[in-house]
């Protein structure tokens, strides 16, 4: 598939769980209750616009932001949450480096699609900000166990890259997300058709076996 192809299918993939998961919000608008959300991203193009999305929401409370591979490699989409938070003033939201490869241990996935940052060259335009996370060397899978733990009841799982660091956390603790209010996934595909190979989407395609324990196991409505 052509890069532009490609970022066309991620864009309108990322509006349809945009539309999903701020509706889930809004219909609940009149308790007037912030909602807690996690964010797990790799981020490009279609994170940043759910992270600028989420953060800016007055109904959202973006908790933390766990960085997976998957889109890019781990230090290029942990950098590129870092430069999208500097550019929206959302530094207080603390972000923590998860899977660096799916599950089965094999990476091969160092395509340069969109620039070597694979998010437009922006590294090269916009600074890197601070992490404001006060153990930023926590591993994403743990900080994402201790935050759902915390927020029991309370807590909204968006899901915007490959599923590793959510299926990592359900090996360890098989009953995580019993009290989640709900996971929003952007992966999987309906009618068989994919948008990186002609069956398979590319965050579930990237780690399978994450995908499968993470729609196996979740307690909580995916």
């Amino acid at each position: 598939m052509k890069a532009g192809g490609f970022v066309l299918l991620m864009f309108l993939s990322f509006a349809f769980i945009t539309d999903h998961v701020l509706s889930a919000v809004q219909a609940e608008e009149r308790s007037w209750r912030r909602r807690n959300f996690l964010l797990d991203v790799d981020t490009g193009v279609d994170d940043a616009m759910a992270i600028t999305l989420a953060a800016s929401s007055p109904n959202v409370c973006v908790l933390a932001i766990t960085v997976v591979a998957g889109n890019t490699n781990l230090s290029n989409a942990y950098n590129n949450t870092l430069r999208v938070l500097e550019a929206i003033n959302r530094t207080d939201i603390p972000v923590y480096k998860g899977a660096d490869r799916p599950i089965d241990g094999l990476w091969n996935y160092e395509e340069v699609y969109f620039s070597p940052d694979n998010f437009g060259n922006a590294s090269s335009l916009y600074p890197m900000g601070n992490n404001s996370a006060p153990d930023p060397n926590t591993h994403g899978y743990l900080k994402m166990m201790e935050i759902i733990k915390n927020n029991s009841g309370d807590l909204t799982l968006v899901l915007l890259g490959p599923l590793t660091n959510l299926a990592i956390a359900l090996l360890v603790e098989p009953n995580l997300t019993e009290n989640v209010t709900a996971i929003y996934i952007l992966g999987g595909n309906i009618c068989g058709r994919g948008n990186i190979l002609p069956g398979s989407e590319f965050n579930f395609l990237t780690d399978p076996e994450a995908a499968l324990v993470v729609l196996q196991r979740a307690q909580c409505p995916v």
